[in-house]
């Protein structure tokens, strides 16, 4: 099964505003790069019969044939109502990051620097899934997700080498670092050349702003650094509630976070969300999309891990990967993972990977 060529006009004409040009790749990958058009329809969805998308039977997008929702875990790509501010699509990306047209040539390969920059936890440092630690498994998912990106993982930077300020939550009494001192400065405190990117991890809470409770992580594209921290993971920082994202003082053993397959899909979420925000995307308004923007830790973490149509045009314009290639990798990175620590999300993921591929076939 593959996709079958979608030939609308207005289609054509929706997803070269979305995805630019498409000639340069095969006719599987130039429909799938098409299905970016339906956000763009009267009405944000597509209609009822879709069979142009190539999406195949149980996998249309918005509605089924009787009229009612179709299952999301069917659907490939869900569209959202696309406002007209704010909108980044690939071509608006291209613009700014090649700097507005006044650098043609695109540097490969890019080098992101994996950094732990505070002490862990023995019983953090050296959980293990499978036979790799937990830092060097997040940086192999990091090797992959930004295939042909070289991705350096070291561990003899300190946050000691660092001037930052901090506070102490108002609930926890949990010290957090105001995180914009920290994706500002690594570069010069530690020295790491500008051309290289900072993907730096800390075990203490981040905090954004005074007005604000914390922040998962941040990236600053013009500093070329992001931060994300464990603090919302550790369990004398944050309970797990049905709500997501309340922090309170009560830690028992049945509310404190623990080192398993939730924690892991937190881990990769944040650390991929972020990393392409290095790469110039911003938040994504098309789809529901790895991209989208969030207010809580449960609404990030329900999002999906794959990038829609549109942001994944960029991250491969960015670094020239192999789209099948890579989503096999994802797939088994991920089937690996499940198999040592099952988790809903990881599933889902392993599944809409095995509808993408297949659609992805050649012929």
């Amino acid at each position: 099964m593959s996709f079958k060529t979608v030939s609308k006009s207005s289609d054509k004409k929706n997803a070269r505003y979305l995805v630019g040009k498409l000639k340069n790749f095969d006719p599987s990958l130039q429909a799938y790069f098409m299905l970016s058009a339906c956000c763009l329809r009267p009405g944000q969805l597509p209609p009822d019969h879709s069979p142009e998308l190539g999406l195949g039977t149980g996998d249309k997008i918005g509605k089924t044939d009787s009229g009612k929702t179709s299952d999301k875990n069917n659907v490939l790509f869900m569209p959202r109502c696309v406002p007209v501010v704010g909108r980044q699509t690939y071509p608006m990306w291209k613009g700014v990051v090649s700097g507005l047209g006044l650098i043609r040539k695109w540097k490969f390969p890019k080098t992101l620097m994996f950094l732990p920059i505070e002490m862990l936890p023995e019983s953090v440092k050296e959980f293990k899934i499978g036979d790799k630690q937990l830092l060097q498994w997040l940086c192999d998912f990091l090797k992959i997700f930004f295939s042909e990106m070289n991705v350096n993982f070291a561990t003899n930077y300190n946050l000691s080498q660092v001037k930052f300020k901090t506070r102490y939550h108002s609930v926890t009494g949990k010290k957090q670092i105001l995180v914009s001192d920290l994706y500002s400065s690594l570069h010069s405190s530690f020295n790491i050349p500008r051309s290289n990117y900072i993907l730096a991890l800390t075990w203490t809470d981040l905090y954004p702003t005074e007005e604000l409770n914390f922040v998962l992580g941040e990236a600053s594209y013009s500093c070329r650094c992001a931060v994300f921290g464990f603090g919302r993971y550790e369990p004398k920082s944050y309970v797990s509630t049905p709500d997501g994202d309340n922090a309170n003082k009560g830690i028992t053993d049945e509310n404190k976070l623990a080192l398993d397959g939730q924690l892991l899909w937190k881990l990769i979420r944040v650390a991929s969300h972020e990393t392409c925000h290095l790469l110039g995307l911003n938040h994504c308004l098309f789809f529901e999309c790895s991209m989208n923007e969030s207010k809580s830790v449960k609404e990030a973490l329900h999002q999906p891990l794959f990038l829609c149509p549109v942001c994944l045009r960029k991250l491969h314009k960015s670094l020239g990967f192999d789209i099948r290639q890579r989503y096999a990798q994802l797939r088994d990175f991920l089937q690996n993972t499940n198999n040592h620590y099952q988790n809903d999300s990881l599933q889902a993921s392993i599944l809409w990977l095995d509808r993408c591929l297949e659609k992805l076939q050649i012929g």
